[in-house]
Protein backbone atom coordinates (compact mmCIF):
# COMPACT_ATOMS: atom_id res chain seq x y z
CA UNK A 1 0.00 0.00 0.00
CA UNK A 2 1.32 3.44 -0.91
CA UNK A 3 0.81 6.36 1.42
CA UNK A 4 -0.51 9.76 0.34
CA UNK A 5 1.83 12.41 -0.97
CA UNK A 6 2.95 14.81 1.72
CA UNK A 7 2.91 18.59 1.46
CA UNK A 8 6.09 20.49 0.76
CA UNK A 9 7.76 22.02 3.79
CA UNK A 10 8.07 25.72 4.52
CA UNK A 11 10.74 27.79 2.84
CA UNK A 12 13.82 28.41 4.97
CA UNK A 13 14.84 31.77 6.38
CA UNK A 14 16.48 34.34 4.14
CA UNK A 15 20.22 34.59 4.53
CA UNK A 16 21.96 37.74 5.75
CA UNK A 17 22.28 40.69 3.40
CA UNK A 18 25.60 41.37 1.77
CA UNK A 19 27.66 44.48 2.33
CA UNK A 20 26.38 47.58 0.55
CA UNK A 21 28.30 48.76 -2.46
CA UNK A 22 30.07 52.07 -2.01
CA UNK A 23 31.28 54.93 -4.13
CA UNK A 24 34.16 57.25 -3.28
CA UNK A 25 34.93 60.71 -4.62
CA UNK A 26 37.68 63.05 -3.46
CA UNK A 27 38.38 66.76 -3.64
CA UNK A 28 41.42 68.91 -2.82
CA UNK A 29 41.12 71.52 -0.06
CA UNK A 30 43.09 73.33 2.64
CA UNK A 31 42.44 73.45 6.39
CA UNK A 32 40.89 76.71 7.64
CA UNK A 33 40.93 78.01 11.23
CA UNK A 34 38.19 80.48 10.29
CA UNK A 35 34.72 79.11 11.24
CA UNK A 36 33.42 80.26 7.84
CA UNK A 37 35.61 78.49 5.28
CA UNK A 38 37.06 80.56 2.47
CA UNK A 39 37.14 79.33 -1.15
CA UNK A 40 39.15 76.11 -1.29
CA UNK A 41 38.91 75.48 2.46
CA UNK A 42 37.28 73.22 5.06
CA UNK A 43 36.67 74.33 8.65
CA UNK A 44 35.86 72.42 11.85
CA UNK A 45 33.60 73.45 14.74
CA UNK A 46 36.69 72.99 16.99
CA UNK A 47 39.82 73.84 15.02
CA UNK A 48 42.14 73.48 18.04
CA UNK A 49 41.02 69.89 18.73
CA UNK A 50 39.55 68.92 15.36
CA UNK A 51 38.68 65.36 16.41
CA UNK A 52 36.28 66.83 19.02
CA UNK A 53 34.31 68.70 16.36
CA UNK A 54 30.56 68.26 15.98
CA UNK A 55 30.35 69.65 12.45
CA UNK A 56 32.55 70.55 9.51
CA UNK A 57 31.94 73.17 6.86
CA UNK A 58 33.09 72.67 3.28
CA UNK A 59 33.29 75.56 0.83
CA UNK A 60 31.53 74.74 -2.44
CA UNK A 61 34.62 75.81 -4.40
CA UNK A 62 37.51 73.36 -3.94
CA UNK A 63 41.23 74.18 -3.94
CA UNK A 64 41.38 73.77 -7.73
CA UNK A 65 38.66 76.38 -8.23
CA UNK A 66 36.03 73.80 -9.19
CA UNK A 67 32.45 74.44 -8.05
CA UNK A 68 31.37 71.10 -6.57
CA UNK A 69 28.18 72.37 -4.91
CA UNK A 70 25.98 69.78 -6.65
CA UNK A 71 28.19 66.96 -5.31
CA UNK A 72 28.32 68.39 -1.78
CA UNK A 73 24.52 68.51 -1.78
CA UNK A 74 24.40 64.75 -2.49
CA UNK A 75 26.13 63.94 0.82
CA UNK A 76 23.61 62.57 3.29
CA UNK A 77 23.33 61.23 6.80
CA UNK A 78 25.11 57.88 7.05
CA UNK A 79 27.85 58.75 4.53
CA UNK A 80 31.47 58.86 5.63
CA UNK A 81 33.84 61.76 5.12
CA UNK A 82 37.59 61.22 5.26
CA UNK A 83 39.86 64.21 5.60
CA UNK A 84 43.42 63.20 4.80
CA UNK A 85 46.74 65.00 4.65
CA UNK A 86 47.48 65.52 0.94
CA UNK A 87 51.12 64.46 1.33
CA UNK A 88 51.10 61.98 4.27
CA UNK A 89 48.27 59.45 4.02
CA UNK A 90 48.85 58.26 7.61
CA UNK A 91 47.41 61.58 8.84
CA UNK A 92 43.64 61.41 8.52
CA UNK A 93 40.25 61.81 10.18
CA UNK A 94 37.25 59.60 9.37
CA UNK A 95 33.82 61.02 10.15
CA UNK A 96 30.26 59.73 9.97
CA UNK A 97 27.67 62.25 8.80
CA UNK A 98 25.47 61.89 11.87
CA UNK A 99 22.63 64.27 11.09
CA UNK A 100 20.90 66.08 8.27
CA UNK A 101 23.41 68.16 6.27
CA UNK A 102 22.77 71.86 5.73
CA UNK A 103 23.28 72.57 2.02
CA UNK A 104 24.86 75.70 0.59
CA UNK A 105 21.99 78.13 0.23
CA UNK A 106 24.04 81.25 -0.39
CA UNK A 107 26.48 80.88 2.52
CA UNK A 108 29.19 79.53 0.20
CA UNK A 109 29.59 76.29 2.14
CA UNK A 110 27.75 73.14 3.18
CA UNK A 111 27.67 72.08 6.83
CA UNK A 112 27.75 68.45 7.98
CA UNK A 113 26.94 67.24 11.51
CA UNK A 114 29.61 64.63 12.25
CA UNK A 115 30.77 61.97 14.67
CA UNK A 116 34.38 60.83 14.70
CA UNK A 117 34.84 57.24 13.50
CA UNK A 118 38.63 57.20 13.74
CA UNK A 119 41.84 59.05 13.06
CA UNK A 120 45.51 58.35 12.52
CA UNK A 121 48.82 60.14 12.62
CA UNK A 122 48.44 63.82 13.36
CA UNK A 123 45.09 64.49 15.00
CA UNK A 124 44.97 68.08 13.73
CA UNK A 125 45.79 69.83 10.48
CA UNK A 126 47.47 73.21 10.69
CA UNK A 127 45.90 76.29 9.14
CA UNK A 128 46.30 76.38 5.34
CA UNK A 129 47.53 72.75 5.26
CA UNK A 130 46.76 70.87 2.01
CA UNK A 131 44.14 68.17 2.61
CA UNK A 132 41.92 65.83 0.65
CA UNK A 133 38.21 65.36 1.32
CA UNK A 134 37.01 61.88 0.37
CA UNK A 135 33.28 61.18 0.36
CA UNK A 136 32.20 57.56 0.80
CA UNK A 137 28.55 57.02 0.04
CA UNK A 138 26.63 53.79 0.03
CA UNK A 139 23.10 52.96 -0.97
CA UNK A 140 20.64 52.29 1.84
CA UNK A 141 19.56 48.72 2.51
CA UNK A 142 16.25 47.88 0.89
CA UNK A 143 13.26 46.44 2.70
CA UNK A 144 12.69 42.71 3.02
CA UNK A 145 10.48 41.32 0.29
CA UNK A 146 7.21 39.48 0.94
CA UNK A 147 7.07 35.76 1.71
CA UNK A 148 6.75 33.64 -1.41
CA UNK A 149 3.76 31.45 -2.30
CA UNK A 150 3.46 27.89 -1.02
CA UNK A 151 5.50 25.47 -3.10
CA UNK A 152 4.30 22.48 -5.13
CA UNK A 153 3.26 19.24 -3.48
CA UNK A 154 6.18 16.94 -2.89
CA UNK A 155 6.76 13.54 -4.51
CA UNK A 156 4.97 10.43 -3.27
CA UNK A 157 6.69 8.87 -0.30
CA UNK A 158 8.16 5.34 -0.28
CA UNK A 159 5.87 2.36 0.28
CA UNK A 160 5.72 1.39 3.93
CA UNK A 161 6.46 -2.14 5.24
CA UNK A 162 3.81 -4.85 4.92
CA UNK A 163 1.73 -5.22 8.06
Amino acid sequence: MTGPTGIKGDTGDTGPAGVNGASTSYYEYRADSNPTPDIGYISWSDFVTQTSSTYIRVNHIDNNGDDIDIFLNLIQQGNQLIIQDATVSANYQTWLVSGTPIPNTGSGYAEYPITLVGSGGSSNFTNNHQIILAVISSAPTGTTGPTGIKGDTGDTGMTGPTG
